[in-house]
């Protein structure tokens, strides 16, 4: 049995230096294993494949291939994978990042033991050829954001520290503004982010960064103001205010350089900021907000503009014309005298010989005028205006009216003159009166002529103080023979030239424009008679306070007609005219002394206690059925007492000058 034995040893041993070594691994490894009954010898410094390990520590320790030093293929030997590197000679990818080992090592330089070399969160083979970033960085672009924060959470490119080319870094984007690095204009206000925050100081992430109403790039490019200051030019507006509400200079805080702020002129003074002189009157504003002295002017303001700290003037100059109670500032008021020169501002702009600033220099008056003097030699004064009337909402301007009614001259104007002036009498109404519900049928408002024996002669009439003294005045002629004789009168200079002036009745405006002006002198201390500037309003063509004229024969009990005439409709109609719905209301009838008459009315019944303001005192109203005959008079001779004066009587006056 023994030799037996001797026996198979000697074959085995032949057959491994017969068999290669792979073979002689086989076996080996067989004679090895728990099932075997037979052992293998061999020496451990054996190194079939030169790679540095012997083949025992290949097979039983690293599992490697004895027979290549490259067991797993990948370009590293065996034992550099083992004992250089660490890998796994067996996987050409030890990491399984997708990169063999060779690569990581000769190539990417990255740890072939370590799927995220870098530990950026990203795996090398993406970092290299997905994203081709560097995968020992994990701050590729050195921005301060590591590559998987910019792969997976910014979007933003990790090879480059400014993604969105807006000159800030991405980590600068995230971190300390807060806007997006993948937008260069993170508040779409048309300025990049980088501008905003390096150059205009804005907030990138606020289009509108002071909150004004105007975006930033507005504010830069188009305004020029001061985007990070809701008020650029500190005058107490917002930017956007001044630019779309005020029409102001955002950027000049006195806009029309009258040395006002203009948020004093806006919310304050109710100036225009815009226009340095408001009221036109060729003072600027600024003076006469600070400036006015009737003495001396003091221009102060031009040289000490107002500011913020130094409040608003909280009592501006007026110059308590009509009264304190109803004046306005100067600087609103072209009527206001700055020189205290007795003449307004206005009216000193209006000739080459006025000054505003300069109280040696003014403009002649009206009543000054080569024509005003005129007529204040006929016996007119000129009556103020600058109120409104009627209610209109106009200011009416001033006229001329004639200071006494009418007299006679004793200079006949001939009959048939008359009729051919007066001509077709439905004409001559509608030219010459104003009939309210004209389309009432009555004897006299029709289609023909007036004939000689219908009309009455008339006069040549006088209004001047010499020629009306002692004279009664005229109280019998109907409104028609009053106009027609009116239409022959002219008024004539010292040479007896013609005068280029229109004379007419005077109107109902008129009437009431003198009677409002009367009350108003009676009001303030005066006697009722007297004419003068500056009680109700202020009329520029005439002194503001020294200017008084007297009007004569006015008031209730020296009655007068004017060219107004209203007809009743037929009392029996639908239409009946209402007294208090049709007279209108800037007439102030008083209701207590209108007469009805149930017959209408004829030239015996007195009008002049029919409506009217006061009893008829300034002006006729005609008012009756189908049986009024307006041919003979509104009222005749029987309205005067024998005697007396107090029928209804006229007077001239001019058109308003507006």
């Amino acid at each position: 049995m023994k030799s037996l034995n001797i026996i198979f040893a000697l074959v085995i041993g032949i057959f491994f230096i017969s068999c290669g070594a792979n073979d002689r691994a086989v076996i080996a490894d067989t004679i090895n294993s728990k099932n075997g009954v037979l052992g293998v010898v061999y020496s451990p410094n054996i190194d079939s494949d030169g790679d540095g390990l012997n083949d025992y520590e290949e097979l039983n320790r690293y599992h490697t291939n004895p027979d290549s030093n490259d067991s797993d293929r990948d370009g590293l030997l065996d034992m550099d994978e083992i004992r250089v590197y660490e890998t796994n000679a067996t996987n050409p990818d030890s990491d399984g990042d997708g990169l063999n080992d060779y690569d990581e090592v000769n190539r990417y330089h990255t740890n072939p033991d370590s799927n995220d070399s870098d530990g950026d969160g990203l795996l090398d083979m993406d970092e290299i050829r997905v994203y081709e970033t560097n995968a020992t960085n994990p701050d590729s672009d050195s921005d301060g954001l590591n590559d998987y924060e910019e792969v997976k959470h910014y979007y933003t490119n990790p090879n480059d520290k400014d993604t969105d080319k807006d000159r800030l870094d991405d980590y600068e984007e995230v971190n300390h503004y807060h806007s997006n690095p993948n937008n260069k204009d993170s508040d779409k206000d048309g300025l990049i982010d980088g501008d905003e925050i390096k150059i205009y100081e804005t907030n990138s992430t606020n289009p509108d960064t002071d909150e004004d109403g105007l975006n930033d790039y507005e504010e830069v490019n188009r305004y020029h103001t001061n985007p990070d200051s809701n008020d650029s030019d500190t005058d107490g507006l917002l930017d956007r205010d001044e630019i779309r509400v005020y029409n102001t200079s955002p950027i000049n805080p006195d806009t029309d350089g009258d040395c006002l702020l203009d948020s004093f002129e806006i919310l304050h003074y109710e100036t225009s900021a815009t226009n340095i002189d408001t009221d036109g009157d060729g003072v600027n504003d600024g003076i006469e907000l600070y400036s006015y002295n009737s003495n001396e002017l003091n221009v102060t303001c031009l040289s000490n503009p107002e500011t913020l700290k130094d409040r608003y003037n909280t009592s501006p100059p007026k110059d308590g014309i009509p009264d304190m109670a109803r004046d306005i500032i100067n600087a609103l008021d072209p009527t206001n005298d700055s020189d205290g020169d007795g003449q307004a501002n206005i009216r000193e702009n209006n000739c080459s010989q006025g000054d505003p600033l300069d109280k040696t220099k003014r403009c002649p008056f009206e009543t000054e005028t080569s024509l005003g003097s005129e007529l204040l030699a006929n016996g007119y004064n000129y009556i103020p205006g600058g109120f409104d009337v009627d209610g209109d909402g106009k200011k009416e301007g001033g006229f001329w009216m004639s200071r006494y009614q009418a007299r006679e001259s004793g200079v006949v104007i001939p009959s048939e003159r008359i009729t051919r002036i007066i001509g077709n009498i439905n004409k001559y109404i509608s030219k010459k009166f104003r009939v309210l519900n004209k389309n009432i049928q009555v004897f006299s408002y029709d289609e023909r002529t007036l004939t000689e024996q219908e009309a009455t002669a008339g006069n040549e009439l006088l209004f001047k103080d010499t020629d009306v003294a002692g004279e009664t005045r005229i109280s019998s002629y109907t409104p028609l023979l009053a106009e027609a004789c009116l239409s022959q009168y002219h008024l004539t200079d010292n040479e007896g030239n013609n005068l280029d002036i229109n004379i007419t009745m005077p109107t109902m405006k008129q009437y009431l424009h003198v009677k409002r002006l009367l009350d108003a002198d009676l009001k303030h201390g005066g006697d009722g008679r007297h004419i003068r500037n500056g009680l109700l309003a202020t009329d520029p063509n005439v002194p503001l306070t020294t200017f008084s004229l007297i009007i004569e024969e006015f008031g209730e009990r020296h009655k007068e007609f004017l060219r107004n005439i209203i007809e009743l409709r037929d009392i029996n109609g639908n239409d009946a005219f209402d007294s208090l719905r049709d007279i209108p209301k800037w007439w102030n009838v008083d209701s207590s002394k209108i007469e009805e008459f149930s017959k209408g009315a004829s030239s015996g019944i007195d009008i002049g206690h029919g409506t009217g303001p006061e009893s008829d005192s300034y002006g006729v109203v005609v008012r009756g059925g189908d049986i009024l005959d307006i041919r003979i008079s509104v009222t005749g001779t029987e309205s005067d007492r024998n005697g007396d004066t107090n029928g209804i009587g006229f007077r001239a006056a001019t058109p308003y000058f507006y």
